[in-house]
């Protein structure tokens, strides 16, 4: 992948900023945090393409919350502030 076409979703000053607020003793080397990153764009690429096929599957061309949210459900991933935010579009949706 070249660096024109590099997708950004989480950069190595967040993934700091998070560890010292959540482990301030633990230092990751450069390498780890690169694995993260890549980890995270390769995530983030297969939810959107799980996603998409099941709003196909629904004869939609509008990829919704509820398919993003059922991909994670199907694939076991929960977390409450996800859940929230889930919430929170659906009932912008809605109204």
């Amino acid at each position: 992948m070249n660096k024109k076409n590099k997708i950004k979703l989480l950069n190595l000053n967040e993934i700091n900023k998070f560890l010292n607020k959540n482990y301030p003793n633990i230092f990751l080397e450069m390498r780890s945090k690169q694995f993260i990153e890549s980890y995270i764009v390769i995530y983030a690429k297969n939810l959107l393409k799980e996603s998409c096929l099941l709003a196909k599957h629904r004869k939609s061309k509008i990829l919704q919350a509820r398919d993003l949210k059922t991909i994670l459900i199907k694939n076991s991933i929960k977390s409450p502030d996800l859940s929230y935010v889930f919430e929170k579009l659906t009932k912008k949706n809605k109204n």
